[in-house]
């Protein structure tokens, strides 16, 4: 617009000198090297506003010729992006439907081009750790972390992808990068949690506890949970690494409160048993059933291997006589008048326990001490009592693991049940097969 008016000015001022100046047009000589040119001031003038239009348009056509260029360019660039979007939103979908290299192929071809191509690379990673290809998982996020403000991020997912790939060694160095920049992030501290009890770093555990309580992470009940399973798993890595002297000195350091656990006192008296230190296990356990009448104490007390077995027959004995309803003493000191070949005091004390709760293990011993007194046909009867409880459903179908952590949970159980069951079977079996006496 400035120049359309700077153009009509001079235009104006052309045709007002050359009316002022009419019949004085001057005169101009222009010489360059072997060239002259002669002409007229007014000649001049209209040459230069000539020039001036001419210019003028030339930029103007020019400016549209650059318009209709960044126009076209930007329409085609929008294309892209939304096919772009459409593309990584159907690789989303792909991912959650379990269509991985599908999911894998959109969402790293389309990434580039997407509105948050980190989003794009982030969930192609996780499409291709899905099928086992770690190589491309970290080419993918190689290129996330070169895009800006995008390290926590790539890393957080590198973390995660490693633990669903059971890389628990790299999960642990990631994660620990990580919590140096931020130690209260609380994702970090969930997947340490993990990863810690997958390494089975119970002292790590232990002192990560606090934080996942104080971050809301965990509630009371899963922190009471966890203590228990680390602890238990520290005295058992304790044993394994001093023995029993540093077990009983590991046990003596430890918070009196955290010594009123049952269970802790059971792991306690296991690992001492392992370690051939019967007398001090017998001790530990005597002196927490002062105090809990838990049926993790009483089942360990037929495991000890002490020169007499009198002391704990009384214990036992005494016990009964004061809660008769305890399924769990009456199964101990049945299973010790077994091995004193005691086999009606034996057989009495297995019905005892098994008219208050149904336990295969009691069967198969009540089965054979019924056929060392040669009651065969009772014995036989039992034995079908076993077998029957051995063939029913041990528990409903369990929901799929929600987490790495729920996963791992539902492994431990499912290979527990499936040793106890084999074991189990074993026994009855040996037990039924055993010579009958005359």
């Amino acid at each position: 617009m400035i120049r359309l008016v700077l153009l009509f000015a001079l235009l104006g001022l052309g045709l007002y000198a050359g009316a002022h100046f009419s019949g004085q047009q001057g005169y101009v000589l222009i010489s360059m090297a072997n060239q002259t040119i002669e002409m007229s001031v007014t000649t001049l003038v209209i040459l230069v506003g000539i020039l001036i239009a001419l210019l003028f348009v030339i930029e103007q056509i020019i400016k549209k010729l650059v318009r209709t260029g960044s126009h076209t360019w930007h329409r085609f660039s929008l294309r892209k992006i939304r096919r772009a979007r459409g593309m990584v939103d159907a690789g989303l979908l792909d991912l959650q439907s379990g269509h991985w290299k599908l999911a894998e192929k959109r969402l790293s071809k389309y990434a580039p081009y997407h509105d948050t191509p980190l989003l794009g690379y982030l969930m192609a990673a996780k499409a291709a750790n899905k099928q086992g290809e770690t190589a491309r998982r970290d080419e993918y996020l190689a290129k996330a972390q070169a895009l800006p403000d995008s390290t926590e991020s790539v890393e957080l997912m590198r973390a995660k992808l490693q633990l669903q790939a059971k890389q628990y060694t790299d999960a642990l160095s990631t994660l620990n990068t990580l919590k140096t920049h931020d130690a209260h992030n609380s994702e970090i501290l969930r997947l340490l949690s993990q990863t810690y009890q997958a390494l089975e770093l119970w002292q790590p555990l232990l002192e990560l506890l606090p934080s996942l309580l104080k971050h809301k992470l965990i509630d009371d009940t899963r922190y009471r949970a966890l203590s228990e399973s680390a602890e238990c798993g520290r005295l058992a890595e304790i044993g394994a690494q001093q023995g029993s002297s540093g077990l009983t000195k590991h046990w003596a350091r430890l918070p009196r409160k955290t010594k009123q656990n049952p269970e802790l006192i059971a792991e306690f008296a296991r690992q001492l048993i392992i370690r051939g230190a019967d007398s001090d296990a017998f001790t530990a356990l005597k002196e927490g059933l002062k105090k809990f009448a838990h049926p993790a104490l009483f089942s360990l007390l037929p495991q000890l291997n002490l020169a007499d077995d009198h002391p704990i027959v009384v214990l036992l004995e005494n016990t009964v006589a004061k809660s008769p309803a305890d399924a769990s003493a009456h199964s101990a000191l049945a299973q010790l008048y077994f091995r004193q070949q005691h086999w009606l005091d034996a057989q009495r004390q297995f019905e005892q326990a098994l008219t208050m709760r149904s336990n295969v293990v009691d069967y198969a011993y009540l089965a054979s001490a019924l056929e060392r007194q040669h009651f065969y046909q009772a014995s036989q009867d039992v034995m079908r009592k076993v077998t029957s409880l051995l063939d029913a459903p041990i528990a409903p179908a369990l929901p799929a693991p929600k987490s790495v952590e729920d996963a791992a949970e539902l492994d431990a159980n499912t290979a527990l049940e499936s040793e106890a069951t084999n074991v189990i079977k074993e026994e009855s079996d040996a037990l039924a097969t055993q010579p009958k006496m005359s």
